[in-house]
């Protein structure tokens, strides 16, 4: 009996995990630290390159990654570029990026590559970078709508952050600022596509898949000041019609007509002057 109950004991071991109850073991252990998180992640892709093995399917490259900055990232490279960040606070984190990426791509672990990137990430996240080298892949975007905002959005410079209106309204639906903010919400590459960018009409900070608390390091990290309360943008601001690429103070009278939805804000005149606007010639932003 014990022989036979030691075979068992083998067998059950050697059995492959299926992806739901790596996922599901991990939720369950709530004292789950970072070594947890590697295990469920080996576990998992494991089990999907035999779940999911598929002629002509893209392949991902994925791994998790520490950023001191930024906290724990799955990140997800494609053949295009970087088609997944994901802030992992939970295993739930894990297990919906995993499934959403799978939809999509046959996934392989590699460690390396997305450590690479976090780093990338961090530099960026604390202004030692001012920019980002990996190409981006968007394969993960439903709908023609989110693609074309965050595609818009892609093209938005540094030092300069936009409404959800205005992201509208530069893609053409003016109306459909609630659709926009769904976008973000669901963007598969944040940072890459900058949706912390994107602001309430009133310029405070409004939602962000990995909490406002990094979405304010991002953009301080790119030049603008905050107040905190209500956490918003502050300090010397300069206001840009996206049309007209003419940039005024907020008291200019010019700035006070406009169309809001048309306007972008830019952390001060330098940053709109490497944006190619010209400065205001009633107020004269220095």
């Amino acid at each position: 009996m014990r022989a036979q109950a030691k075979r068992s004991e083998d067998n059950s071991r050697s059995r492959p995990i299926t992806l739901e109850q790596a996922l599901s073991a991990l939720a369950k252990d709530r004292s789950a630290d970072g070594e947890a998180f590697e295990r469920a992640l080996g576990e998992s892709l494991s089990s999907l390159r035999r779940e999911l093995a598929r002629v002509g399917r893209p392949k991902a490259r994925v791994g998790l990654a520490d950023s001191p900055t930024l906290g724990r990232l799955l990140v997800a490279l494609s053949d295009q570029g970087v088609a997944m960040v994901c802030y992992v606070e939970r295993a739930g984190d894990l297990h919906q990026a995993i499934l959403r990426l799978a939809r999509k791509f046959d996934l392989f672990g590699d460690e390396r590559a997305a450590a690479a990137v976090a780093a990338e990430l961090t530099r960026y996240s604390v202004g030692e970078t001012d920019q980002l080298t990996y190409a981006v892949d968007l394969s993960l975007v439903e709908g023609d709508f989110s693609r074309r905002a965050l595609l818009a959005l892609k093209t938005l410079w540094r030092g300069a952050a936009v409404t959800y209106q205005g992201l509208a309204a530069a893609i053409g639906a003016r109306q459909k600022a609630r659709a926009v903010g769904y976008a973000m919400n669901l963007n598969p590459v944040p940072i890459f596509v900058p949706c912390h960018r994107v602001l309430a009409s009133d310029l405070s900070l409004h939602g962000y898949a990995g909490g406002l608390a990094r979405k304010a390091l991002l953009l301080r990290a790119e030049g603008f000041e905050l107040a905190s309360r209500p956490l918003k943008l502050a300090g010397e601001l300069v206001w840009a019609n996206r049309e007209a690429k003419i940039f005024c103070r907020p008291s200019c009278p010019s700035a006070r007509r406009a169309d809001r939805a048309r306007m972008v804000f830019f952390a001060g005149a330098d940053a709109a002057s490497r944006a190619g606007m010209r400065p205001c010639r009633i107020c004269r932003p220095a």
